[in-house]
């Protein structure tokens, strides 16, 4: 636990890395949100296709 409190204490100190690291994580969230997606889709035409 020792290591979490000292990122969410460097965290607090730096707001700008805390931003980066936010828009990084979100962006890469949307990423996966959009790989998801066009997996899906490319499941759903290939069933189609049988």
């Amino acid at each position: 636990m020792n290591a979490l409190t000292s990122v969410m204490t460097m965290l607090a100190h730096t707001p700008y890395l805390a931003v980066v690291l936010a828009v990084t994580f979100g962006l890469l969230g949307v990423e996966a949100w959009i790989v998801r997606s066009q997996a899906r889709a490319h499941d759903d035409r290939s069933v189609e296709g049988r």
